[in-house]
């Protein structure tokens, strides 16, 4: 985390609600780091969004332009439209993804997948500007690159209708 800027990231938060909104973000680049308990809502676009170390966090984020990468996440729930989404050694996480290739996971296990489901004011033309605005159905296309067999991976699944999210804005 040393020479990140200290307005696009945050670290050592727990148990807090935090709302960051256009134009806070800037279209940059964006990281989360060791945070337990916090539900995060990113409503502005970014490049790229890294979370590192979070645990028991709901995290909800408009589109990325680039790629987002997620490593030793625990019991969390992820809502991200982005480019692509590689996701490390995590355990017990949902996901709800728009994203144009199928997400990619390693040393996880535990996952779980469904459709995007955040809506907030200008989320349209954020997801147009990130060539995101349609759903392509990727975001049950995990790749999992430790799973190279062709039967399906023991380490993601759907998550089943009954237990899906509904759609979510801002506090």
């Amino acid at each position: 985390l040393q020479g990140l800027d200290r307005s696009h990231f945050l670290d050592k938060v727990n148990g807090e609600t935090i709302v960051k909104r256009s134009p806070s973000l800037q279209g940059m680049d964006y990281t989360l780091s060791r945070m337990t308990n916090c539900t995060i809502y990113l409503c502005d676009s970014m490049t790229a969004l890294r979370a590192y170390e979070l645990t028991d966090c709901v995290v909800f984020a408009g589109p990325v332009n680039g790629s987002v990468f997620l490593e030793r996440c625990e019991r969390c729930v992820f809502v991200l439209a982005s480019r692509q989404i590689r996701i490390h050694s995590s355990t017990s996480t949902d996901f709800y993804t728009r994203t144009r290739s199928g997400p990619i996971i390693e040393h996880s296990s535990g996952l779980r997948f469904s459709q995007y489901i955040f809506d907030y004011e200008g989320i349209a033309k954020q997801l147009k500007d990130c060539g995101l605005e349609e759903d392509i159905g990727m975001w049950n296309k995990v790749e999992d690159f430790n799973w190279l067999r062709s039967q399906h991976s023991p380490n993601w699944s759907e998550i089943p209708e009954k237990e899906k999210r509904p759609t979510t804005s801002p506090p």
